[in-house]
């Protein structure tokens, strides 16, 4: 799982970034990155490329980006400084995964 520090598309709104924001990052197509924001998208290319290529998107040069499991909530966060988030947003992934689980009926 993944985050990417893009800046906000509507200034002064705490709703973030909009959904595929991050694409002109992953696909290299967004001409009006500075220097560093270019490093963050080469960066993200590079994950990318690897795990479509070899199922795994470490590559032994890059940090390690963690693989996620239930029991291992981690997540790489991109930006400026890449790292490495745990439990993100834990309480509202709980709350909506039981909301899920009451719709379906399932029970854990």
């Amino acid at each position: 799982s993944s985050r990417a520090q893009i800046p906000d598309a509507i200034p002064d709104s705490e709703s973030g970034a909009p959904a595929g924001a991050e694409l002109g990052y992953v696909f290299g197509t967004d001409t009006t990155l500075t220097d560093e924001e270019s490093a963050v998208s080469d960066r993200m290319q590079r994950y990318w490329t690897d795990f479509s290529n070899w199922a795994d998107p470490n590559d032994g040069e890059l940090p390690d980006w963690p693989r996620f499991t239930e029991a291992k909530d981690t997540r790489m966060n991109f930006g400026l400084d890449s790292t490495i988030v745990r439990d993100y947003r834990s309480s509202e992934c709980l709350f909506w995964g039981s909301v899920y689980d009451s719709q379906l009926g399932i029970v854990r």
